[in-house]
């Protein structure tokens, strides 16, 4: 009788601690599904993508640092009211400038039915006949916004041309240059002053418009597409190649981005340089990030990039034109040369 107890007794225990720990193990597995984060596959357009990766594998999207990105947005809240932030910059201030546009950046006689367009155009040191060809059709197609509307072309330096250049920067006063080589891998230098300059000499400014200087813009039409905007302090809109392309690691390729330079496989959105338009908000809010995100060597990525540690919407436009103007009357903006 005592050894049938026992044994009741022993299976009773066994079957006891069994059902507790597989309940355990349950319950455990439940509560860490449920609150488990779950990230959404990012959206991918091969048509689109195709147009500058053509014979690229698209990869996934590495899920960036969350606490990283939130410390940024918030030192730059913090920069942008002149308060003291504790992160340090990984991109040191290494340029100064030396030649800028001739007194304050100021918007004449501007008229309150429109809004106040800065235009800042990436050009080369030897592209004199292009900048020329800019201001000519600047002033014959402004017309009645011509005082809400400034632009001035962004340079680095170039021992051959610096004398022609501070030349033309005394009769036009339109130039901005630092002394960083005007170089294909030096662009984003070139972006990061644009950011910089409208910032710091053009808080005047409602919107910016950046261009390379084989891009037509077409004044009128981008009046009357900002006149509409229903929140203009969010409008970042451009030709959007959508996150997810390769990232090109081929050393002989001007596109090269290195694994030290950037870790990822896959770049985030971005606007291919060409044209976009940013509120003034947005300008500013990238150019107090720029210094405490690494550079890499394609400015309009790094661009994409920053604005993504920053959660800012980049918006898709089919307005901007990068094949030709043959369309010239229904664009923002057109590659006029190939």
């Amino acid at each position: 009788m005592n050894k049938c107890l026992g044994c009741i007794y022993s299976v009773s225990l066994f079957i006891g601690i069994f059902s507790f720990t597989y309940l355990y193990f349950y319950v455990s597995t439940k509560l860490n599904l449920r609150h488990r984060p779950s990230f959404k596959t990012p959206g991918k357009n091969p048509s689109l993508l195709s147009v500058f990766n053509a014979g690229h594998h698209i990869k996934e999207i590495d899920i960036p640092s969350y606490e990283m990105d939130l410390k940024l947005m918030k030192a730059v809240e913090k920069l942008i009211r002149r308060d003291r932030i504790d992160l340090k910059p990984v991109n040191l201030e290494k340029f100064r400038y030396m030649v800028r546009p001739n007194g304050p950046c100021e918007f004449h006689n501007a008229s309150s039915n429109f809004s106040r367009v800065l235009v800042l155009v990436k050009s080369a040191p030897d592209h004199y006949r292009l900048r020329q060809w800019l201001r000519l059709l600047m002033n014959e197609t402004v017309g009645q916004m011509a005082g809400n509307l400034r632009m001035f072309f962004l340079l680095g330096y170039s021992k051959e041309m610096n004398i022609d250049i501070n030349a033309e920067s005394k009769k036009y006063g339109d130039i901005i240059q630092k002394n960083f080589i005007d170089t294909y891998r030096n662009l984003t230098y070139k972006t990061q002053m644009a950011f910089e300059w409208a910032t710091t000499d053009c808080a005047s400014a409602d919107f910016v418009l950046f261009q390379d200087d084989d891009f037509f813009a077409n004044i009128k039409n981008v009046f009357e597409f900002l006149s509409v905007q229903l929140k203009p302090e969010e409008l970042f809109t451009g030709f959007l190649v959508e996150k997810g392309s390769s990232v090109v690691r081929d050393r002989t390729s001007k596109w090269f981005v290195s694994d030290i330079a950037f870790s990822n496989e896959v770049f985030p959105a971005y606007f291919p340089g060409g044209s976009y338009i940013a509120s003034h908000k947005i300008v500013e809010r990238l150019s107090y990030a720029f210094p405490y995100v690494k550079f890499i060597p394609v400015d309009d990525v790094y661009v994409g990039l920053v604005a993504s540690k920053l959660g800012l919407a980049m918006k898709a436009s089919h307005l901007f034109y990068f094949s030709d103007c043959d369309n010239w009357h229904s664009c923002l903006t057109c590659k006029a040369f190939t």
